[in-house]
């Protein structure tokens, strides 16, 4: 399976991953202590980031070198309902290697014309990308051509997995990334990266409510079909995650959290107004996760100073408790802080406890110091 270095290697192939700070979020929210970063791949043959460098990855991984006339007469096939197979039609046009890739019934008309666009031969099958991929895998009309996996081939999760890379590169202090999650390719492999050079680094897996595919799977212990009904997040519609996937999402990852199409809609809709982005639901399944009524619309963090007596903690916790905090989980630290050798910085996370704005702005000690900062001030530091 992949591992850390398999994700290094693999960037020579990689895009880059563009990070973009949100001003509306800082501004509208009131918590000074959370910044928010949308990663942009908006760009490329597929307009999404996941799938370009992930396929670009697995062709030049091909075990039958790009250029030989065997593979180029051979050819590839996979299911998908959109990002996948654009991914693999373009670099399959680019190396001239034919692709052939079965969509199923839901895949938005607009992704299976630019994949004929882009030369792929487009075969229209199942209600589902499960069902689109058993005929690719068992009709003997395809048979010869290499299946190329979109979420759990080793490869493709190498190479989705280098986005994780460029995050901390750009963003070292980040505390928490939240990925949308379908067959768990791209959580898995940006997980293990993240991880692997920031442990402290929490990393949340979002799916939509009407396939929630990998909390069935971490009921069961393993890879099961989940019931799947159409949703505006199509492109994370996959019916049963990848079993390499999940075993390194299953470990690596934090937490997985469902939104419904309400919170998928509103947050497409946000995109728009506010970033200016326009974004397909899949992709805005993160965001939809921490807008109000998502599951991690009540997290916060921040960073406060507290006297290192006796007590020093406890007043602080009294304090959440008669804010109604509840906290997830606190960590002292004592080696950054040199302002002061009589305190210590106590880092907190919350979740479940704030209601809105003016509940986290008292909860949270920096927005009570400091409702309105600069954007260029930097929000976790202690006051």
């Amino acid at each position: 399976m992949s591992s850390a270095s398999s994700l290094v290697a693999s960037r020579s192939a990689a895009l880059a991953t563009h990070l973009s700070a949100s001003g509306w979020w800082y501004w509208s929210h009131g918590m000074p202590a959370l910044r928010m970063f949308f990663v942009l791949p908006l760009s490329g043959c597929s307009s999404s980031l996941q799938p370009a460098r992930a396929h670009l990855h697995s062709f030049l991984k091909l075990p039958i070198p790009i250029s030989s006339e065997e593979q180029s007469k051979v050819g590839v096939i996979a299911a998908s309902a959109g990002n996948h197979a654009l991914a693999l039609a373009w670099h399959g046009k680019q190396m001239g290697i034919p692709v052939t890739v079965l969509m199923p019934t839901l895949a938005p008309l607009a992704k299976v014309s630019r994949c004929r666009a882009f030369g792929a031969n487009v075969v229209i099958h199942g209600a589902n990308i499960g069902e689109a991929k058993l005929l690719a895998e068992t009709d003997p009309e395809f048979a010869g051509l290499q299946y190329i996996n979109g979420y759990d081939d080793p490869e493709i999760v190498a190479g989705a997995g280098t986005m994780g890379l460029e995050i901390l590169e750009q963003l070292p202090e980040a505390d928490f990334v939240i990925i949308p999650c379908g067959g768990a390719g791209l959580l898995a492999g940006s997980a293990l990266a993240i991880k692997t050079l920031k442990p402290t680094c929490h990393v949340i897996g979002v799916e939509p409510k009407r396939c929630a595919s990998f909390l069935a799977a971490l009921e069961a212990g393993e890879p099961v079909a989940a019931p799947t009904t159409p949703t505006l997040a199509d492109g994370l519609a996959v019916p049963t995650v990848g079993g390499n996937a999940f075993l390194v999402a299953r470990e690596y990852a934090d937490d997985i959290e469902q939104v419904g199409e309400h919170e998928i809609a509103l947050a497409m809709l946000r995109l728009i107004e506010s970033e200016k982005l326009v974004v397909e639901g899949g992709g805005a399944a993160g965001l939809a996760a921490i807008l109000p009524g998502g599951p991690l619309h009540h997290k916060v963090r921040f960073v406060a100073q507290v006297s290192d007596q006796p007590g020093g903690i406890a007043g602080l916790t009294k304090l959440l408790a008669d804010e109604g905090g509840s906290i997830k989980d606190i960590y002292h630290e004592r080696a950054w802080l040199q302002t002061s050798i009589s305190n210590v910085q106590a880092k907190v996370n919350l979740l479940g406890g704030t209601t809105e704005r003016d509940h986290a702005g008292r909860i949270d000690p920096h927005s009570k110091a400091k409702p309105n900062p600069k954007p260029d001030s930097d929000p976790l530091t202690p006051t």
